[in-house]
């Protein structure tokens, strides 16, 4: 067996205190510009390199994909020379284009920080009073309590901590897209910093972008000197991880966890999901001939853990995942330094935490997110997730930069807490024979699937067009008992969502910011006669006409006049219609459009209602398309009804 305490590890300190029991672990002293020392365990790479100005000591596996030039200089190298160049910002900017499992130890004139890869496969802890970061969070507790220093109760939090929070409450763990500030003994977001949206790219130029960056990323693994398995299962993310694997050429071990025996109508959970893996997954690795390892769950009571191999493991991280498969993995795969591919994190390109049953304000989307990630909804916190504490947490974790650069905010969330934290903690836990990493894990490639719109992303569109890109034969095999993906029909994204509130004898006008641009629904505050809630976007051809589907699945039978859909061009109404007489689309033809003018389409009240009619307020929009050629050159409508010219 190669478990053993602290696989991976690092120790920077500030302390003379810990020295004699850091001293007993055996590991390299790094020597740095200023105070301080590391400590650096010799199962990893460390690189450094200094100018007049910086030292960077990186330590583990890290390469920039921004250009050939760039694999001349190693990551420590490159990193100063784009500091020394062009500042803290560029350096910011060009950690997009990182791959890696690594922590990088940057000083400018003295002053420390500390970074870790996009996902934080590479955690990393810190107790600044004590003057410790380290790579594992009891380490920190052990050389605290060597230290003299008072040693409180763990908090049992399991999988659902916040952003810093460790079950020590002396530790702080360092998360995703923030940096370290040793010197201000603090932590700061400096990801998001710029929009990922921008609206020069098609859907298929950024798939044709990640894969391109999927295949440099694909290289660098395979020019170390070290055996690559890949995590394969059933499922859409690991698969992401083997397309790019097969589509650049690596020769690779696949490796299954799963369960044997036939499909029954009985299986159902985890019990059925091990099953459907193996089931595939044969499937798979005969079709395309593949290098493939099962590791049956029925096996792992012949590969049980000594006594003393269980403690190291518990002494390595507060949880215990990995005791129960460890012995397994190690006697199918070996006891020898090695890549793991994984594929923590793809699911926050999914807006996994948010229905898509009701379109959310930003706070709205946060609060459902973090409700669900944080355990406020499974009576770990003490309190509930009122509208005051999310804000608290929403400043604390600079959320607005998510909102200021389009990126969605339940997918930042679950990349820096649910993957960032839980997931790669546990999959930590088997950081022994073998290396987790994250094979994909560059902040661009992510924004290129960010950028798709809401329903793509829920339908996971970015992902099915990468794989069926870099490697079409494996995307013909389902998902998850899935048949062939199918992707999701796209709404301009020019298309603004806005609501109308009564205020006095005039609508006030506002913006209405959610997390998907296809569907409305009227807010508790837009229940008074007159409120609405559109689609507004102004016409962009010279002259022509426009088409309009939308869809309000409320059936009655009969018109619920309380309520109705309707479309104006500029402010004035030109169609109408109650709902609730039919679940099929409605459809508005509007012709004698002029470049600029602006179009809505919505649902408005035409009483005072109560809250029970919100939920039969949902209105998708199927269809907002513009043409160039108008049979009239008038303003008219039709819908449901014939054609009627509209007065100007």
């Amino acid at each position: 067996m190669t478990v053993r305490p602290f696989p991976y590890g690092f120790i920077y300190s500030s302390s003379e205190n810990v020295s004699p029991a850091i001293a007993k672990l055996g590991w390299k002293q790094i020597e740095t510009p200023s105070e301080g020392r590391l400590w650096v365990s010799p199962d990893q790479p460390v690189y450094s390199y200094s100018s007049t100005s910086y030292t960077a000591i990186w330590i583990g596996y890290a390469k920039f994909l921004s250009s050939e030039e760039t694999a001349r200089e190693d990551v420590a190298q490159r990193s100063v020379t784009i500091l020394e160049n062009d500042g803290w910002k560029a350096f910011h900017e060009a950690m997009d284009l990182v791959v890696g499992r690594f922590v990088a130890f940057i000083w400018e004139n003295g002053k420390l920080r500390v970074y870790h890869d996009p996902v934080a496969m590479r955690p990393v802890y810190f107790n600044l009073n004590d003057g410790l970061v380290a790579s594992h969070a009891p380490l920190i507790r052990e050389l605290r309590e060597v230290s003299g220093k008072d040693i409180k109760p763990l908090i049992k939090l399991g999988q659902h901590k916040l952003w810093d929070e460790t079950e020590d409450p002396d530790v702080r763990a360092l998360p995703v897209n923030f940096y370290l500030d040793v010197s201000q003994d603090t932590i700061r977001r400096f990801y998001p910093h710029s929009p990922i949206n921008p609206e020069s790219l098609t859907n298929a130029e950024r798939v044709a972008k990640a894969t391109q960056l999927a295949r440099q990323s694909m290289d660098f693994w395979s020019s170390l000197s070290l055996p690559l398995h890949c995590a394969l299962t059933g499922g859409l993310d690991t698969r992401m991880n083997a397309a790019a694997a097969l589509g650049s050429g690596l020769d690779i071990n696949y490796v299954t966890y799963g369960s044997l025996g036939d499909i029954t109508e009985s299986d159902t959970g985890s019990g059925r999901s091990y099953k459907v893996d193996f089931h595939v997954t044969r499937k798979i690795s005969k079709a395309l001939n593949l290098k493939h390892t099962l590791l049956p769950v029925q096996d792992t009571p012949k590969y049980k853990l000594s006594e003393d191999d269980r403690k190291t493991l518990e002494r390595n991280t507060f949880g215990s995942h990995a005791i129960q498969f460890q012995g397994l993995y190690e006697n199918a795969i070996g006891a020898h330094p090695g890549v793991y591919f994984v594929g923590t994190a793809f699911e926050g390109m999914r807006d996994y935490f948010v229905s898509s049953r009701r379109p959310l304000s930003t706070l709205d989307e946060f609060k459902a997110t973090i409700s669900a990630v944080g355990g406020f909804k499974k009576d770990i916190r003490e309190s509930e997730l009122t509208d005051d504490v999310a804000t608290e947490l929403w400043n604390r974790y600079e959320m607005q930069s998510a909102v200021d650069n389009d990126y969605p905010i339940a997918n930042l969330i679950f990349t820096e807490v649910r993957a960032g934290r839980f997931q790669n903690e546990a999959i930590n836990c088997q950081a022994t024979a073998f290396l987790p990493v994250n094979p994909l894990a560059v902040r661009r490639l992510f924004e290129h699937g960010q950028a798709f719109s809401y329903t793509q992303r829920k339908n996971g569109d970015f992902l099915h067009s990468f794989i069926e890109a870099i490697f079409p034969a494996i995307s013909a095999f389902g998902i998850n008992e899935k048949p062939k993906h199918t992707p999701m029909a796209s709404t301009p994204k020019e298309i603004a969502i806005k609501e109308a509130r009564i205020n006095g004898s005039e609508p006030a006008i506002t913006s209405s910011p959610q997390n998907r641009n296809d569907r409305i629904m009227l807010d508790s505050n837009l229940l008074a006669s007159g409120s609405s809630k559109f689609f507004e976007k102004r016409f962009s051809l010279p002259t022509g006409a426009l088409d309009i589907s939308l869809v309000n699945n409320y059936f009655l039978g009969r018109p619920a006049r309380n309520i109705s859909l309707f479309v104006s061009v500029n402010q004035v109404e030109v169609a109408s219609t109650p709902i609730g007489l039919r679940r099929s689309p409605y459809h508005f033809h509007i012709e004698g459009l002029k470049e600029g003018d602006t179009v809505q389409a919505g649902i408005r009240t035409n009483s005072d209602l109560g809250p029970a009619w919100i939920s039969y307020t949902t209105v998708d929009l199927i269809k907002w398309a513009e043409f160039p050629d108008s049979s009239s050159s008038k303003l008219a409508v039709g819908s449901t009804i014939e054609m009627n010219e509209v007065p100007n």
